[in-house]
């Protein structure tokens, strides 16, 4: 570890003093500060930023070294290595105290000094590496967590939804047979749109929880800024100027557009919040060259040229020491009512599942820019329309097979018997893996397809397929449910929730004209 470090000396017999900085040097350590009193050190301590102290407990001023190495040790986190000439046992108790890396007895030779000096630093940069592991792993276990709660909120959103535009869709068809209803129809339709809408919400919570399927393609960054400027200004106060600055260089990134449209808002909600009496809100784009490493939150930024995006407010600010806490989950310094510490947790969960990096810069007082970068891509940007659900007029193709609904939601399940039932299916309903075993087992009903969600109680629905095909081999799955659940297997047919009913019955019959494999 020999040359590497900034050392601090704390000694107030400056011959003493002299002669460890001299040790120091020629070992290869800089020596950033020299002091006679504890007070002295504490005063300049923030602004050296040394990565070690010796400090002699004997100091001239009223504070000893054992008193300053406990501030130091408790309040900078730095390690102290404690010289003095005394062994008695209280002493070494009030040692203790202040949790020194070394104490080294007066006279002391250069290969005591060096070793400690060395083992010391080790020591330090070992718990800088463990103490950011924790917070990683904290940070991970808070979004696993919440993954989960999200996962299955979702999917019990979706599964309303489903049923919502399911319904709203059977009684348009009706009422469409008489020309009067045409007032009744616009408002089925309103209730159409409003299901569609909420859509919208169970992805941002599956974005938040990493679970939201991202389908990234090459993008003009700029079109972030697109359809979203009139709503970013309806959400501002009139006392906040709004600036919005693309720039043409800004270049292609890939992304899923309608993901970065959720980063940007919450970033602006956030930044909005911070300015309750008013302020400036700008949003840039513009082209970045990174020409050396950069950390940003625990990982390395490797240089290349990338595309940005900022947010930048003139408001409260972020105090330092909860700049690495503001993408936790929960984590808010909003009054208790204000703010649920999601959105900037989301922010954080869309730009690393989309391969981005994060920058932050606050000043208490001043206000707070948020820089999301992308690596630019050689690529050229290809029209990328935001898909939205199945909304084609269709005539629901009509089928004679056997279909076999595994779904533990009773008014989900009901809907899909109804309307496959109609079409000429004939319809087996189970409410759970243990009905749809036992229908299975039953050598007088011959399955064609069996429409399964992917969520059931007690059981993997991948376990629970295999149980299915070793029961009937010959078996055709069109699988339901959130996408990004776990545990889901990848090659069989998935149709997303919410879906609407046309949706299900033409890919319905899709997968049974699939030859099965």
């Amino acid at each position: 570890m020999s040359g590497r470090g900034r050392i601090v000396v704390v000694e107030d017999e400056s011959i003493v003093a002299l002669d460890i900085g001299r040790q120091l040097t020629s070992f290869g350590y800089e020596v950033s500060g020299t002091f006679a009193s504890a007070e002295e050190l504490l005063a300049e301590l923030p602004e050296l930023q040394p990565d070690l102290v010796l400090l002699d407990i004997e100091l001239a001023g009223e504070m000893d070294g054992l008193e300053a190495a406990a501030l130091i040790r408790h309040e900078h986190s730095l390690p102290v290595i404690l010289l003095t000439a005394y062994a008695d046992d209280r002493t070494i108790e009030r040692a203790k105290d202040s949790d020194p890396f070394a104490y080294i007895i007066k006279p002391f030779d250069a290969r005591e000094l060096r070793t400690q000096v060395s083992l010391a630093l080790h020591r330090h940069d070992v718990e800088k590496r463990l103490a950011e592991r924790e917070r990683e792993l904290r940070r991970a276990q808070k979004l696993e967590l919440v993954g989960r709660i999200t996962g299955g909120v979702a999917h019990d959103f979706n599964n309303l939804l489903t049923v919502i535009l399911g319904y709203s869709k059977l009684i348009t068809k009706e009422a469409k047979q008489d020309p009067r209803n045409e007032s009744i129809l616009n408002s089925i339709e309103g209730i159409r749109t409003a299901a569609l809408k909420s859509a919208g919400l169970t992805r941002q919570l599956l974005a938040f929880s990493r679970r939201q399927p991202a389908k990234p393609v090459p993008v003009e960054l700029n079109r972030v800024f697109g359809e979203l400027q009139p709503i970013m200004r309806g959400l501002m106060s009139e006392r906040i100027e709004v600036q919005v600055q693309p720039d043409a260089r800004a270049g292609v990134v890939v992304i899923d557009i309608g993901l970065m449209e959720q980063v940007i808002m919450n970033l602006v909600l956030n930044a909005r919040d911070a300015m309750p009496d008013g302020g400036t809100l700008t949003i840039r784009s513009f082209a970045r060259t990174i020409s050396e490493p950069l950390e940003s939150f625990g990982v390395t930024v490797e240089p290349g040229h990338y595309g940005v995006i900022s947010v930048e407010d003139s408001g409260t600010g972020i105090p330092s020491e909860h700049l690495e806490e503001i993408f936790e989950p929960f984590f808010t310094t909003k009054a208790e009512g204000d703010g649920a510490g999601l959105g900037l947790s989301t922010v954080y969960g869309i730009v690393k599942q989309l391969g981005g990096h994060l920058f932050v810069e606050s000043r208490v007082g001043e206000g707070t820019k948020f820089e999301v970068c992308f690596a630019h891509t050689p690529l050229s940007a290809t029209p990328s329309g935001v898909e939205t659900a199945f909304e084609g007029e269709l005539n629901c193709p009509k089928g004679t097979e056997t279909v076999l609904i595994v779904e533990e939601d009773p008014p989900l399940r009901q809907l899909m018997a109804q309307s496959l039932g109609s079409l000429g299916y004939t319809i087996i309903e189970a409410r759970n893996a243990g009905e749809a075993l036992l229908c299975v087992e039953n050598k007088n009903i011959s399955l064609d397809i069996v429409l399964l969600d992917v969520v059931l109680s007690h059981v993997s629905v991948e376990s629970f397929i295999s149980r299915l095909l070793g029961i009937q081999g010959e078996l055709r799955f069109l699988l339901t449910g959130t996408p990004g659940t776990p545990g889901v297997p990848e090659k069989l047919p998935f149709l997303p929730k919410p879906f609407e009913i046309e949706r299900l019955c033409v890919r319905l019959r899709e997968v049974l004209e699939l030859p099965i494999s």
